[in-house]
C-alpha cells in the first residue's frame, strides 16, 4: 500500500507539472517569448531552458535525454555543451539539479564520482560488490577485512565479497563451502517438496511423478538406441 501510495503521488505530481508546462508554453507563445533550443531547435519558454557555462541554451527535454544516456547508458558521465559551434563547456551543477529528475541526477553524480576515482588510478580503490550500488572508496589498510559501504550500508569481505554477517569467524574457503552446501540442500529440499523421484530406467533425471508408463517409455527408448534384446521393468 505504501509503494502504491507513493506511485500515485508521483504520477499526480508529474501530471501537475505537465499541465503547468503546457500553460507556460501557451502563455509564452501568446506573448512572443519562446526561445529556440540549440539542439532540437524547438521553441520553448525560458523557464524550460538550461544553459552551459558559455550561456548556450537548450531545452530541458534535450538535457534530460543527454543525462539519461550518461547516467544509465554508455555516454561519458560529464555532460558537454551540444552547440554546433563546437563549444566544449559543461553544464553547471545547479542547472542539472534544477532540471533533472532526482533518480537521474543521483545516478549521474555517482557516475561522475566513479569516473574521477578511476581516472585517478588509485591502487587502493575498491568498489562495493552489491548489485546496483557501485560505491567506490579508498581503503589503505591491508589489515582491514571488511568493506563497509557508506552508500547501501552493506558489509562484505574484501577478499571473497561474501556477506560479513555470515563470514564472521570463518575463513573464506569455509564460507564458500558453506554456501555450496546450503545451495545443494536447498535444491534437495525443493526436489522433495515437489514430490520428485529419480527415474531408474536410464534417464538419470528427477521426475515429478514417476510411474510405470514413464519408466516403460524410457525402457523402449533404451532398447531402440542400443539394439539389444527387450528390456524388462524388473
Amino acid at each position: 500500500p505504501r509503494m502504491l501510495h507513493e506511485e500515485i503521488e508521483r504520477y499526480t505530481a508529474e501530471r501537475a507539472r505537465a499541465r503547468a508546462a503546457r500553460r507556460a508554453h501557451a502563455e509564452a507563445e501568446r506573448s512572443g517569448m519562446l526561445i529556440e533550443c540549440g539542439c532540437c531547435f524547438d521553441e520553448v519558454p525560458f523557464e524550460r531552458m538550461v544553459q552551459c557555462d558559455e550561456s548556450h541554451l537548450f531545452c530541458d527535454t534535450c538535457i534530460e535525454r543527454l543525462a539519461q544516456e550518461a547516467a544509465f547508458g554508455t555516454a561519458p558521465p560529464i555532460l558537454a555543451c551540444m552547440h554546433t559551434d563546437g563549444c566544449t563547456a559543461t553544464f553547471p551543477n545547479r542547472e542539472l539539479r534544477r532540471t533533472l529528475k532526482q533518480d537521474v541526477y543521483d545516478k549521474l553524480i555517482d557516475r561522475q564520482r566513479d569516473d574521477c576515482l578511476h581516472k585517478a588510478k588509485l591502487t587502493d580503490l575498491e568498489t562495493c560488490p552489491q548489485p546496483d550500488c557501485g560505491y567506490s572508496m579508498v581503503i589503505e589498510s591491508d589489515t582491514e577485512k571488511v568493506f563497509d559501504c557508506h552508500k547501501c550500508g552493506s558489509r562484505t569481505c574484501r577478499k571473497c565479497k561474501a556477506d560479513w554477517a555470515e563470514h564472521f569467524g570463518l575463513r573464506c574457503a569455509e564460507v564458500e563451502q558453506k554456501s555450496e552446501t546450503a545451495a545443494r540442500r536447498q535444491i534437495e529440499e525443493t526436489m522433495y517438496s515437489a514430490d520428485a523421484s529419480m527415474c531408474h530406467s536410464g534417464c538419470h533425471s528427477w521426475c515429478r511423478s514417476v510411474d510405470l508408463t514413464h519408466m516403460w517409455n524410457h525402457t523402449v527408448a533404451m532398447h531402440r538406441a542400443c539394439g539389444r534384446g527387450k528390456h524388462s521393468l524388473g
